[in-house]
C-alpha cells in the first residue's frame, strides 16, 4: 500500500497527499530497472535517476508487485501497473459481491488485464465458532477459515498473505500461499490443534512435516504442499 498515516507523512515533513503519486514513480522507477537493459534513466516529477545499471532478477520479467489497497483507486493503481491487487481483511462475502466485480469493471474499463487476486486476512483458530456477522475473515473455527480460503480459492485468488500472531509464541509471523498450486479445502486438517501445539516450538523448526500441515520457523509459517 501507499501508506495511510498521516502523523507518519507529517514526521517526515512530506505531504500526505502525494502519497499515491510518489509511489505509482516508485514502481514506474523500479520496474524500469527490473526491465531496462545496460544504463537506466527515469525522470518522473518526484523521482529522477540517471543511468543507473539494471538489475535483471531471476523472475523475468520482474517480480509479482503485490499493490494494497481497498479503495478504488487502490484497484486503479493495480490495474494500471498489470500488478497483483492486494485487499486487506475483506469478508469473502463483500470481495466475491462487490469488490472483485468493481475491479473487474475497472479494468474493463481501462482496457487492460484483471489483476491478481491476491488478499490479506488474519488467521487466527478458535475453539468455538465465532459469529459470521462480525468475525474478521480468516479467523473463527477450523472450518470457518476453511471456508474463507475456499471461498478465495473460488474466486481466482491467485496468492494469500496472513498475519498470524496469535499462532505463534514468540511474535508476529506470516503466512504466504500460492493459492494456485495449493488446494485450499485441504489445507487445514482436523488434528490442527494438536500440530499447532508441537510447531510452534521453535525447537521444531527444522523438523519435515506432512503435506497440508503448518511448518512452522522463528519468523514464518509455511503451508507444505506434497510437492
Amino acid at each position: 500500500g501507499i501508506g495511510n498515516a498521516q502523523d507518519e507523512f507529517a514526521a517526515l515533513g512530506v505531504p500526505h497527499n502525494r502519497r499515491g503519486a510518489w509511489s505509482d514513480e516508485a514502481i514506474e522507477g523500479i520496474t524500469a530497472l527490473w526491465t531496462g537493459t545496460g544504463f537506466v534513466t527515469y525522470a518522473g516529477k518526484h523521482i529522477q535517476f540517471e543511468q543507473v545499471s539494471a538489475i535483471h532478477p531471476s523472475q523475468r520479467p520482474h517480480p509479482r508487485i503485490w499493490i494494497g489497497g481497498n479503495s478504488e483507486s487502490g484497484m486503479r493503481r493495480a490495474i494500471r501497473h498489470e500488478a497483483s491487487w492486494h485487499p486487506i481483511n475483506q469478508p469473502v462475502a463483500t470481495l466475491r459481491d462487490t469488490l472483485v466485480p468493481q475491479l473487474r469493471a475497472e479494468a474493463e474499463r481501462l482496457g487492460k488485464p484483471i489483476p491478481p487476486l491476491s488478499p490479506r486476512i488474519r488467521m487466527r483458530i478458535t475453539a468455538e465458532p465465532l459469529d459470521e456477522a462480525t468475525r474478521a475473515p480468516g479467523t473463527g473455527s477450523i472450518e470457518q477459515v476453511r471456508n474463507d480460503l475456499s471461498g478465495l480459492q473460488d474466486l481466482g485468488a491467485a496468492g494469500l498473505a496472513s498475519s498470524a500472531s496469535e499462532m505463534a509464541s514468540r511474535g508476529p509471523v506470516g503466512v504466504r500461499l500460492d493459492l494456485a498450486k495449493v488446494p485450499l479445502r485441504e489445507l487445514i486438517s482436523k488434528d490442527y490443534a494438536t500440530e499447532r501445539a508441537r510447531l510452534i516450538d521453535p525447537k521444531h523448526a527444522a523438523q519435515q512435516v506432512a503435506p497440508g500441515r503448518l511448518k512452522h520457523t522463528s519468523e514464518t509459517i509455511y503451508l507444505t504442499t506434497a510437492d
